[in-house]
């Protein structure tokens, strides 16, 4: 009887343990599913904080599963099992949070850093804190018996406001975050969008129903409150993905077959994984060539590679398009070169042509300042007579015009350049006459009181081409009153000729003064500068200033 009795309790034990052995495989077949499923999120979603959130989000579900297989068949401490109870809530408020987060990431600009994301970690930390605090403050959860038995059983105890709270927070966390990926993407009329609400929706139902039955005290051993926590927000992840409300990518196969131009995907090992319709024909030594530098397999083709994460990537760019439109470029470059040339040429021969018609113009305005003294000079010539007894006085007193008519054409060419002359050009002008008039019987010379040192003889010939280094830097004339100063002394000259033997110029800073041994004043035609005229002991003294408007 007794050995009956033993065989009984025997089988009693297997039974257990088998039963024990199948918990402890459904926890490792959940925890394998979401692995399965972490390696298909890392294969889909591109790397992001999106992802990151999702990654994270799946290992807050296993360990959500480690704290119920630590609860149910590890420890036997009442304790252990209420705080791992509590412990519960970290996951289940944290996940649908990081739900929320991955929304509002695809909603604003993924280079934004991610501050205003992290703010919802401050609630959902203070109400996790709540949940493992539930001894002291009891507003969570109202034990029913002595905290020395608590451990969760259904009857056991009652819910506070904070309890309502967290399943507010993520239901609306959730809710919150399909919302924002519905909007981002644009499928708002979708029929298809209520998918990841209905998931919701029957989450919600599953956990009334387990709630009323284990109240009735049935236990159902197929599932239990974390199973469905952690299933139907995986489902609510994996709709979401399924509906592209989630941005992700599927069929690298065929993407990289439709591909149009040469690429391959290898591995560490440079065996390739992917392959595009174009082939890439290059062998290892190749292959890790390209990996330092890129080189060309051909005369148009260039082979690239790069490291990527699990492998290399390798692709061929036809540079053939490059090369040609190079061709043109060159070409269109020596065009334009010729061109340009051509322009410049052109521009240059403009250049020199407005030159030449401005210098044209200048002479003609030269010719016809000159035109009177120039016609002066020829009706002179035309009655003089070799062999008649004013014959030598005629052509000294033309050389004096000559000289006149010469100084001043070219102060009219540098007047023509600049508004401004040196007043050396005037010392100038007046020593080439005085030169020529002592061949009419007046010995003059002159002297530049404006110089610290004395200026050149009226024998002394001075430098025609124009200003020489011991040039007065004091200043300068206007061009019209310099050419009124010079004209005023040839006037005075050509009516001093026969009446003055002796005569001294003095040149100043505002014109010149002049001393004659001459009986008379001269009667000046005129006159555009100011002139002062004073005859003493038949000495005449005469002082020209470059002003306007002064009377004889």
């Amino acid at each position: 009887m007794l050995e009956y009795v033993d065989i009984i309790f025997c089988k009693a034990d297997i039974w257990l343990l088998l039963a024990q052995i199948f918990q402890n495989m459904s926890v490792l077949i959940y925890i394998g599913l979401l692995l399965f499923w972490i390696q298909s999120v890392r294969r889909r979603l591109l790397p992001s904080r999106a992802r990151n959130y999702a990654l994270l989000s799946a290992l807050l579900m296993i360990i959500y599963l480690c704290l119920r297989a630590f609860k149910y068949q590890i420890t036997e401490s009442v304790v252990a099992k209420r705080y791992t109870w509590y412990a519960y809530y970290i996951p289940m408020a944290l996940i649908p949070t990081l739900f929320l987060m991955l929304a509002i990431y695809i909603l604003r600009d993924s280079s934004k850093r991610n501050f205003e994301e992290r703010l919802l970690l401050i609630p959902v930390s203070v109400l996790i804190t709540l949940f493992i605090t539930n001894d002291i403050h009891k507003i969570v959860f109202k034990p029913r018996i002595p905290l020395s038995d608590f451990v969760g059983d259904t009857g056991t105890y009652g819910y506070g406001i904070t309890f309502y709270i967290m399943y507010a927070w993520i239901i609306l966390s959730l809710a919150a975050g399909i919302v924002l990926m519905i909007k981002e993407s644009g499928f708002r009329r979708s029929p298809h969008t209520i998918l990841p609400f209905f998931i919701i929706f029957i989450w919600l139902i599953m956990l009334m129903v387990l709630e009323g039955l284990e109240a009735a005290g049935i236990r159902i051993h197929m599932y239990q409150g974390p199973e469905i926590h952690i299933f139907s927000l995986l489902a609510v992840y994996e709709s979401c993905i399924r509906l592209s409300l989630i941005p992700h990518n599927e069929n690298y196969e065929g993407f990289f077959e439709s591909l149009r131009m040469p690429v391959i995907i290898t591995d560490k090992n440079l065996e390739v994984v992917y392959r595009s319709d174009c082939h890439l024909e290059a062998d290892r030594e190749e292959l890790t060539h390209a990996l330092k530098a890129p080189f060309y397999i051909s005369d148009t083709e260039r082979l690239f590679g790069n490291a990527v994460q699990g492998g290399y990537v390798f692709y061929i760019s036809d540079e053939n398009e490059i090369i040609l439109a190079n061709e043109r470029l060159q070409a269109a470059n020596e065009l334009l070169e010729s061109e340009n040339t051509l322009i410049e040429y052109e521009n240059r021969q403009k250049e020199e042509a407005a030159y030449i018609r401005s210098r044209h113009h200048i002479y003609h305005d030269v010719a016809e300042e000159i035109y009177t003294d120039q016609k002066r000079i020829g009706d002179l010539l035309e009655k003089i007579e070799p062999g008649c007894s004013d014959f030598k006085e005629r052509v000294a007193y033309i050389t004096v015009l000559n000289a006149y008519m010469k100084r001043k054409t070219n102060i009219l060419l540098l007047a023509a350049e600049s508004e401004a002359i040196d007043r050396r050009e005037l010392y100038l002008a007046i020593n080439e006459s005085v030169r020529y008039m002592k061949y009419i019987g007046i010995k003059a010379s002159v002297r530049d009181y404006t110089h610290e040192e004395e200026c050149p003889t009226a024998n002394q010939v001075p430098n025609m081409g124009g200003h020489s280094e011991e040039q007065s830097q004091e200043g300068a004339f206007d061009s019209d009153i310099l050419i009124d100063l010079y004209d005023t002394f040839e006037q005075v000259v050509e009516q001093l000729i026969g009446r003055a033997c002796l005569m001294m110029i003095t040149l100043t800073r505002e014109g010149f003064r002049m001393t004659a041994d001459a009986k008379l004043i001269p009667k000046l035609h005129n006159p555009r500068c100011t002139v002062r005229t004073d005859l003493r002991d038949d000495i005449l003294f005469l002082e020209a200033t470059g002003m306007r408007g002064g009377d004889l």
